[in-house]
């Protein structure tokens, strides 16, 4: 099974002619281009009854209450301690000039439903490949509606290659070169792709603009992560870390296992070996990106989906000389995925944060002043509720109210001390809760059970009022 030359123009468009006559091709086109719209649209319902249902966890509410705080010229450029680049903190910070919250998060979700449509002509033709990647599980929620910038650091991939497709490689590597100041894992998918442009013959000259732009990007997120101590190196997480990046086409017992890794790196062989300088660029990229995320941030499949867009990146880049087939069992196990999660992601809807806050003011009472009587251990346990509600309380770690959390001076196992002092009564909101209640207990106090709630990020958390 090849890629038809009428579903995806290549980087290196190939020279053999289409064997269909012109009428059947049309026939075949207009049947595809109807299934293809079938899939955009189910993709989009989904979307929005998963996001119905969701309710934000911890990181989409960071960068949005991180973004509020900024004031400083150089925390515009710097993210504090985030280790991330910039351009999703300025957007955020425009959007809470206008909008709250909770009216926010409808851009994800309408960028993950533009991402569809971009999608179905990026792999016009390939019926089969655009509903394994509409259905990655991946796509359908990280990627997908939650408020982060994964959705459009997509748009940016996707915008490259159709704009490449028109014959605009350098418009593209800039649009490309944008998405790095979204997530510095783009970096990688950038390097990916200067090197396919320079094997297609434009020179480096043009090419020079885009790549400082991607390199100031990098190197903003770099100095941010400097300054948080979450963000250490752990090389002794090297092999097993990057086999399990390698492995992440195979979800379940195999994640770990380096047949999986061998495996994903044979079928990606099996589709481009017509075309070894690209598999080349692609092997390389993957592996340096398997590695560097594996020491530095460990496994996340959020992050391992950058594996599954370098890979799409390739097999479009190659066109007609790759095996469409070979990329269809890469994305095939998390397709199956990604149904068995819109399963259970319409059936369950964790809402942690907010029904645990809910259950503390029913027991305080709507007079419950947060930054006095609330305080959450670790201290993230609250943090989407107090985006979507809008208020802040303190930290169990260290006192400060919160806002933000402060990577820099948190200490993540640390108990305040002045919750022993802290007047009663006082709630408090935990996960993993046996160490900070025993400390509380120790100094005379009863903590009293208000409440529970299952969180999207931390299962099971509860709240606790002390008298």
């Amino acid at each position: 099974m090849t890629l038809r030359k009428n579903s995806v123009s290549a980087l290196f468009p190939a020279a053999s002619p289409d064997l269909a006559s012109a009428a059947e091709s049309a026939k075949l086109t207009r049947t595809d281009d109807l299934v293809s719209l079938v899939l955009v649209l189910a993709y989009a319902v989904v979307e929005i009854a998963l996001f119905a249902g969701h309710t934000p966890w911890r990181d989409e509410a960071q960068a949005w209450l991180l973004a509020e705080t900024l004031s400083r010229p150089m925390d515009f450029l710097i993210i504090p301690a985030e280790g991330h680049p910039p351009l999703w903190f300025w957007l955020l910070r425009a959007l809470s000039t206008l909008f709250s919250f909770e009216q926010a998060r409808y851009l994800t979700l309408t960028v993950a439903i533009l991402n569809a449509l971009l999608l179905w002509r990026v792999l016009r033709g390939q019926v089969l490949l655009l509903a394994l990647v509409l259905c990655n599980s991946v796509i359908l929620l990280q990627w997908g509606y939650h408020f982060r910038p994964y959705s459009l650091v997509l748009t940016t991939i996707l915008a490259a290659l159709l704009l490449d497709r028109s014959g605009r490689g350098v418009a593209a590597t800039w649009v490309l070169a944008i998405g790095c100041g979204l997530h510095f894992f783009t970096g990688f998918v950038f390097a990916l792709w200067l090197l396919l442009q320079w094997r297609r013959g434009i020179g480096v000259t043009r090419l020079i603009g885009p790549s400082v732009l991607a390199a100031a990007f990098g190197a903003s997120a770099l100095i941010s992560g400097m300054n948080n101590p979450e963000a250490s190196s752990n090389l002794a997480n090297l092999i097993p870390g990057t086999l399990d990046n390698l492995s992440w086409w195979m979800p379940g017992d195999n994640y770990r296992h380096p047949v999986a890794s061998l495996a994903y790196v044979g079928l990606l062989a099996l589709g481009l070996w017509r075309s070894p300088f690209i598999l080349g660029a692609l092997l390389i990229a993957t592996v340096a990106f398997a590695a560097g995320t594996a020491v530095v941030y460990g496994e996340h499949p959020w992050h391992a989906a950058f594996i599954m867009v370098m890979a799409i990146t390739a097999f479009v880049a190659a066109g007609t000389k790759a095996q469409a087939l070979a990329l269809a069992l890469v994305l095939l196990p998390n397709a199956v995925v990604g149904m068995s999660n819109v399963r259970n992601s319409l059936q369950y809807h964790p809402s942690g944060d907010i029904d645990i806050y809910r259950s503390v003011q029913a027991d305080a009472g709507m007079t419950i002043i947060p930054t006095q009587q609330l305080v959450a251990w670790p201290d993230y346990m609250l943090a989407s509720a107090a985006a979507s509600e809008e208020f802040t309380y303190r930290s169990g770690n260290n006192g400060a109210t919160l806002g933000p959390i402060d990577w820099r001076t948190r200490v993540r196992t640390a108990i305040d001390p002045g919750l022993t002092t802290l007047p009663t009564p006082y709630w408090l909101v935990c996960k993993d809760c046996p160490q900070i209640l025993d400390f509380i207990a120790a100094s005379g106090r009863t903590p009293t059970p208000v409440g529970s709630a299952l969180n999207f990020s931390d299962g099971h958390i509860y709240a606790f009022r002390i008298d």
